[in-house]
C-alpha cells in the first residue's frame, strides 16, 4: 500500500531498467539496448525456469520445513512471473522505439522529453500488461484499476525525479 492504494513493491525498481536502456542507448546504441532487452529477459526467464525446478525437487527428511516454503512461496509466482516477463518486453521495446524515435527527431537534444515520453509509453503499458495478466480475475475490477493506476503514477513520478539527474551529469555520465 503507497498512501493507501495498492500496488507492487516492484515499481520503485523496476524504472531503473527503464533508465539504464536510456543510458545505454546514449553510449552504445540501439542495437546495444536492445541486446541488453533480449539477455536481460533470457536472464529471467532462466531464473523462472529454475524456480520451478527448485520446487519440483525432492528433498531430504531435514529440508522438509524449507522444502515446503520454497513451494509456499515459489509455486504461486509462476503467473506473477510470467506476467513480468511478458510485460518486460512489451514495455522495454515501446520504451526503447519512442526514445530512439525522439532521440533522431530531436537530433539528441531535449533530452528531459525523450526520458519522459518514453517512460510514460513504455511505463502505461508494462503496468497494464503485468497487473491485468498477474492479478485479473483473483482480484476485483476496482482493485486492479487502482493497482494499474497507483504502480503507474509511482514508476511516472520516479522517472520523473531521475530525469534532472540524468539530463544534469548527461556531460560525465553518459
Amino acid at each position: 500500500s503507497v498512501f493507501g492504494y495498492m500496488t507492487n513493491a516492484g515499481n520503485v525498481f523496476y524504472v531503473g531498467t527503464f533508465i539504464a536502456i536510456y543510458l545505454l542507448i546514449e553510449r552504445k546504441g540501439v542495437k546495444a539496448a536492445y541486446k541488453a532487452i533480449w539477455i536481460n529477459f533470457a536472464l529471467l526467464l532462466f531464473f523462472a525456469v529454475m524456480s520451478h525446478v527448485t520446487i519440483n525437487i525432492t528433498g531430504t527428511l531435514y529440508s522438509k520445513q524449507l522444502d515446503n516454503a520454497l513451494r509456499v512461496i515459489l509455486d504461486n509466482s509462476m503467473r506473477v512471473t510470467l506476467a513480468s516477463l511478458f510485460a518486460y518486453l512489451i514495455g522495454q521495446h515501446v520504451n526503447l522505439k519512442i526514445y530512439a524515435a525522439l532521440r533522431e527527431q530531436t537530433r539528441r537534444k531535449k533530452m528531459w522529453l525523450r526520458i519522459n515520453a518514453a517512460n510514460m509509453a513504455g511505463q502505461s503499458l508494462d503496468t497494464a500488461i503485468f497487473f491485468i495478466i498477474a492479478f485479473g480475475g483473483v482480484v476485483s475490477g476496482k482493485d486492479l484499476v487502482t493497482m494499474i493506476i497507483t504502480g503507474f503514477l509511482i514508476k511516472a513520478l520516479v522517472g520523473m525525479i531521475a530525469t534532472p539527474f540524468l539530463y544534469s551529469s548527461r556531460k560525465t555520465a553518459i
